[in-house]
């Protein structure tokens, strides 16, 4: 009987359980009648969901009572529908024009685009999509306006200089803020840089595994970030599974070839030998400088250095969820050849990320990311025995190889030059940087009731990268003997943060939600170092067959930063918006009487187009939106503040230290004060956009001030807050949905964005009342100039009469030959563009697509140091451009390149000569595919296409690339170049498959 009875109760259980749900069904279609696959039905707030099948249909139980369901889908407007009686329930979904209800990262939470307050840059996996890149910041470039990225070197796995809003600092970093799945990612792992950019430490970023980028622009979106939002912050999240979602298995495969987008037209050997040649003629030299014509020979250095370059990417991921699970699980290897012989990157990645329901109210996950790439590189930028470099400079008129078929050591000129030729140096010369990453994020997460959630996030960065570098001797850096050195490099990162956050509805059109949290930061870096020279023999490969261990060093350093943050969103009747927000941050790099530090915000938007009074037909979206608000830059070194004594000094013998920087308690971060205002639009639901102005004050910038030598320590200089500097402008994008059909669609976007530099304070160090200059190199700091103007003599030409080099005197007035005296130098121009941005068209007819995405610069120069070497007249032995050709001669008066004098100074002083216009408009994209859908009558699809990259420049720039604006990634000294590698040109053939 009790057998019976408990049988009994079981059954009525499971009658009530059946009886308690409700089962929802019907079909989601677009405007047009179709069916939508996959979009996601579910019931709001709750893990309880479905996708449609392949006729657009879903059945879904929800629990009695239920008031509504949502549906879901890309490209669509999420729908809120109310179950009213029926079961059955058809959707019809509407395209959202401009994805207004696109969810933005706004810095340790999220909000709705169209009820944004601030000022936010987002792209989603549109540029990560099939683009071949090296990293996530050449996908970037030029996509989102205010936000210039900057290639700085061809070179594989080069770093990117990226600038938003303009630079604001001196001594302190210009770089961004990166932060991705909330790690805040260190860029202190850069590596020996062998007269290059170094390797940019965030190579290991898999463009594949990126969902999106949010830019927070202004400092009411960065403050939350406190002292390390005043260079913007770019906030990457990357792809999850979905819960309720089936499996998911997407493959990508493209292989392509590469080379560079320009190399100098250089001399032939005949054609050097005989300008060289006649050159000693006209200037009456000694005879035996000159080479004999006869079977002169003609190599091409640029053809042995360099080649065709190949490249291959192939992916595989598997994403999905029940309904409480969802997983993603990711791979990818990426194998290329650069167009540079003996370079290589090869970057092996895996990712996986799990999200699992705790009961009805919990939530936990966790996301591990492991990458390595290892990239052989060769002598880079700024080295003049770079086989690059190497390979424009090298006379021609010479062989390459002696009758053996060995490569030559020393060039066969008439006067001695360094050791070594482009050809002995690309085959002598390993170096080798392994970078092994592991990114961990994890994440726990309890709602205790519908409004209120708790969460806690704990996210670390492991990093080693590890260096070894081999010179024979015949190589420029390597001779005698060989040379050899090893390099390691260490990271520890570690972030915890803790959020609360709650909301609640007050009354029937009011909302208030009030985010609460803390974080912090700790970071740890070892590196150390050893060389050695004089190897018995070549073919021995590591540092200790060295015969002297000749340098080696050690460090050991670690920073720390802590914040207490808030912020409140208010709104009211669905159309005015209000954010309060504010941090207080401090950091162990500042002194101790400016350990902390407060950083607030507001920002406000009215929805215009929500007013009951706006009636208008055609403008279906208005929104205006202002803000004000503070963020500091605490990116200096780590013990700037600091009273320091240097060890390892040699006193005669015997170990010893001396005084090496003086204390600075005072020492705080600069401030970066930004106000913003905007307006965002959408008419007939074709045309949207946004249109705003910005303006950027940085105060309290840090600058090294010099100090007298009696206090004891030579070339002494103190970090402090002293000077000011400006950055204002206007950002807009608009985007034209020029065709909006079921199967056909076509639409163009603009972005661009203005900005005027000025320094507005500067520090009188010498008391005579004028604030002081900052001159390095060919670069003024200057009140009233632009941050890093170029300071140089003015070229005035060539005279007609002889050939000399001409250049003005300070006056402008009075013309000086050949040397002009340094009070002769003026502001000539500035390597910060007026104008940037991008214009992209996006084609779709059926399976066909078609993309295109131009990125343009103008306004600003560069200062083309290339061109002291391979267009200065024959005043040392290398190369020249076949723009020598139009030198004066008596026959000739009527040229702006003066006469050809071998081995004396005609023009190649630094001067105006050597600066250009660097104006550019690049097709960095452009792609062609085709889909095939319902594969074997499923969903399956496969994409096949043919992508290019960098295909035409179109610039007056005289040097490789017009791209490398920037000296290095942090630096403020942009433009002045050294046989920067061009960027790479490339051809891509690939497919995607969805299964």
């Amino acid at each position: 009987m009790k057998k019976l009875s408990l049988a009994f109760m079981l059954v009525l259980c499971t009658l009530c359980t059946v009886m308690a749900q409700r089962n929802i069904q019907g079909t989601v279609t677009d405007e047009e009648g179709e069916a939508l696959i996959g979009a996601t039905v579910s019931v709001p707030n709750t893990a309880t969901g479905t996708i449609t099948d392949f006729e657009g249909k879903y059945s879904l139980s929800v629990p009695d009572g239920t008031k509504a369901i949502q549906i879901s889908y890309t490209g669509y407007k999420t729908t809120e529908i109310q179950l009213g009686t029926s079961n059955t329930l058809d959707v019809t979904m509407g395209i959202d024009a401009v994805g207004l209800e696109d969810v933005v990262i706004v810095g340790y939470g999220e909000g709705s685009r169209k009820t944004n307050t601030t000022a936010i840059a987002s792209i989603g996996t549109e540029a990560f999509k099939d683009i071949p890149v090296q990293s996530f910041q050449g996908a970037l470039s030029g996509r989102l306006p205010g936000v210039v990225i900057n290639q700085s070197s061809g070179t594989l796995g080069a770093q990117s200089a990226i600038r938003i809003r303009g630079v604001g600092s001196i001594n302190a970093s210009n770089q961004p803020l990166i932060v991705i799945d909330g790690l805040i990612l260190s860029d202190q792992v850069s590596g020996t840089g062998f007269g290059g950019p170094g390797t940019n430490p965030l190579i290991n970023i898999n463009p594949n595994d990126i969902e999106s980028v949010d830019v927070l622009k202004d400092a009411a979106a960065t403050a939350i970030y406190g002292s390390r939002g005043a260079n913007g912050v770019i906030i990457i999240t990357t792809k999850r599974g979905d819960f309720n979602q089936a499996p998911t298995v997407r493959l990508n495969y493209y292989a392509g070839y590469s080379d560079p987008t320009n190399t100098y037209d250089l001399l032939s050997g005949p054609e050097y030998v005989s300008i060289w040649n006649n050159g000693i003629d006209a200037i009456g030299g000694n005879p035996g400088l000159k080479y004999d014509e006869t079977d002169v020979p003609d190599t091409d250095w640029y053809d042995l250095v360099t080649q065709t370059g190949f490249l291959q990417e192939m992916s595989a991921s598997v994403s999905g969820g029940s309904a409480t699970t969802s997983y993603y699980i990711g791979g990818t290897y990426r194998d290329e050849d650069g167009y540079v012989v003996n370079t290589n990157l090869k970057r092996y990645s895996l990712r996986a990320t799990i999200d699992q329901m705790v009961g009805k109210k919990g939530k936990v996950g966790v996301t591990v990311n492991t990458s390595r790439s290892q990239n052989r590189r060769a002598g880079e930028d700024n080295a003049v025995a770079s086989p690059f470099t190497f390979g424009a400079l090298a006379n021609p008129n010479t062989n390459s190889v002696d009758e053996n078929g060995v490569p030559l050591v020393f060039l066969e000129t008439n006067i001695p030059v360094f050791n070594g030729t482009p050809l002995s140096n690309i085959q002598g010369s390993t170096r080798d940087a392994v970078t092994t990453q592991l990114l961990v994020s994890t994440y726990a997460e309890y709602k205790p009731f519908e409004n209120f959630k708790i969460r806690t996030e704990f996210a670390s960065e492991s990093t080693q990268l590890q260096e070894l570098g081999r010179e024979l001797s015949t190589t420029t850096d390597g001779f005698p003997n060989g040379t050899a050195f090893g390099d390691n490099e260490q990271l520890i990162n570690i972030n915890w943060t803790n959020l609360l956050e709650y909301k609640q509805a007050i009354g029937d059109d009011q909302n208030v939600r009030i985010t609460l949290g803390n974080a912090i930061t700790r970071e740890r870096f070892d590196g150390i170092d050893v060389s050695g020279l004089n190897f018995a023999d070549d073919r021995l490969a590591t540092v200790n067959s060295a015969a002297e261990i000749n340098d080696g060093g050690g460090e050991r350093t670690d920073f720390s930063f802590a914040g207490f943050f808030a912020r409140v969103n208010y709104d009211y009747g669905s159309r005015y918006y209000l954010t309060l927000a504010g941090r207080y941050d401090g950091s162990s790099r500042f002194g101790t009487n400016n350990r902390w530090g407060f950083f607030p915000a507001v920002s406000g938007a009215w929805l215009v187009s929500n007013e009951s009074f706006f009636n208008s037909s055609s403008i279906n979206f208005l929104k205006l939106r202002a803000s004000w608000g503070q963020s500091g830059n605490g990116e200096i070194d780590n013990f700037d503040s600091r009273g320091l004594a240097a060890f390892g000094r040699d006193y005669n013998g015997n170990p010893g230290f001396g005084f090496d920087q003086l204390e600075n308690s005072d020492l705080s971060w600069e401030k970066n004060t930004q106000i913003d205002a905007a307006l965002e639009f959408e008419v007939l639901n074709r045309i949207s956009g946004s249109i705003g102005y910005f303006r950027r004050t940085t105060t309290d910038a840090l600058l090294d001030v010099p100090q007298p030598r009696e206090i004891g320590i030579e070339n002494a200089v103190l970090l402090q807050n002293i000077g000011d500097i400006e950055n204002q402008g206007f950002e807009f994008e608009v985007k034209f949905d020029i065709v909006k059909k079921k199967d056909f669609t076509w639409n163009i976007g603009f972005n661009g964005a203005t900005l005027q530099n000025e320094v507005t304070k500067l520090t009188d160090n010498d008391g005579d009342g004028k604030e002081d200059d900052i001159i390095t190199g060919q670069h003024i700091i200057r009140t009233g100039e632009t941050l890093g103007s170029f300071y140089l003599v003015e070229y005035a030409g060539v005279d007609p009469n002889n050939g000399d080099a001409l250049f003005f005197d300070g006056d402008g007035e009075t013309i000086l030959v050949n040397d002009a005296p340094g009070s002769a130098r003026i502001v000539a121009g500035d390597p910060i563009p007026d104008l940037t941005g991008g214009i992209t068209t996006q084609f779709n007819y059926k399976g066909l697509d078609f993309s295109a995405f131009f990125q343009f610069a103008t306004g600003h120069q560069l200062y083309w140091s290339d061109g002291r070497f391979v267009e200065m007249n024959f005043s040392s032995l290398w190369n020249q451009t076949t723009a020598i050709r139009d030198a004066w001669t008596p026959q000739n008066t009527d040229t702006n390149i003066p006469q050809v004098r071998p081995l004396q100074n005609n023009g190649r002083q630094h001067s105006t000569r050597y600066m250009d216009d660097a104006d550019y408009i690049r097709l960095k994209n452009v792609q062609l595919g085709y889909t095939f859908k319902g594969i074997g009558g499923s969903d399956a699809s496969i994409r096949v296409f043919v992508a290019g990259s960098n295909l035409l420049t179109f610039t007056d720039f005289r040097g490789l690339d017009p791209e490398a604006s920037f000296r290095g990634a942090d630096s403020y000294r942009g433009g002045e170049v050294f046989f920067s590698r061009p960027q790479s040109r490339r051809i891509t053939f690939g497919f995607n498959a969805t299964l």
